[in-house]
């Protein structure tokens, strides 16, 4: 598997695609205080290159070193327990059959299509457990409308207190903002909203994005 380890590995259409998701985080400048885990061990890989580029940009972004196990490579119990002991989590592209022999926190891809961001969120959330949100705030203003539904989700299971404007997609928060406000989301069940059709690139960036603030 190819190794991206630089921003500029991605086009100016990419790289500007990835950070729109994050804008709330990087307008505020968390990210220049926050650190995600330091060492992440990536095994098969996501569905198309450009997906690759993006999460690999992402941590980057975040300062973190990517061990890989090639999904050409055989992948086994021992390979994937040498490879949890080197990092502090493993983002599985495939099936793991004994996930607790790794030894450490899995965040589960999806190499066949995304998987709802909730369901990355709540991944995200058990690898860095006992980090909590409850109370942070974010701005939306000015991002992509898929970023910010993707990232009001995302809002709605933890919860967060979003900054929104009229250029918020979601209609029953716009019926209780007349200008630039702030609105705190109650948390819904994973299962309770269907974004399976979130492009995996944005995934990926809202995972560093999420990553950024957990790791305060």
């Amino acid at each position: 598997m190819r190794s991206f380890s630089r921003l500029s590995d991605l086009s100016r259409t990419d790289h500007e695609y990835l950070w729109l998701s994050a804008a709330g985080w990087h307008t505020s400048g968390l990210h220049r205080r926050n650190r995600g885990p330091q060492r992440v061990g990536i095994v098969g890989r996501p569905l198309t290159t450009r997906d690759d580029l993006a999460l690999r940009a992402a941590l980057d972004a975040l300062s973190t070193s990517v061990l890989t196990i090639d999904e050409r490579e055989e992948t086994t119990a021992e390979a994937l327990a040498d490879l949890g002991s080197l990092v502090d989590a493993v983002i599985a592209f495939q099936d793991i059959d004994d996930p607790a022999g790794v030894g450490a926190p899995i965040i589960v891809g999806d190499a066949r299509d995304t998987r709802p961001v909730a369901a990355l969120a709540m991944c995200v959330r058990h690898v860095l457990s006992g980090r909590l949100l409850a109370g942070t705030a974010m701005s939306l203003v000015g991002a992509e409308a898929g970023a910010q539904a993707a990232l009001t989700d995302l809002a709605s299971v933890f919860p967060l207190t979003l900054h929104i404007d009229q250029s918020h997609p979601r209609p029953d928060l716009l019926e209780r903002v007349a200008a630039p406000s702030s609105v705190t989301l109650q948390p819904l069940e994973a299962a309770s909203f269907d974004t399976s059709e979130v492009p995996a690139p944005l995934l990926a960036a809202t995972w560093a994005a999420l990553i950024e603030v957990l790791s305060t």
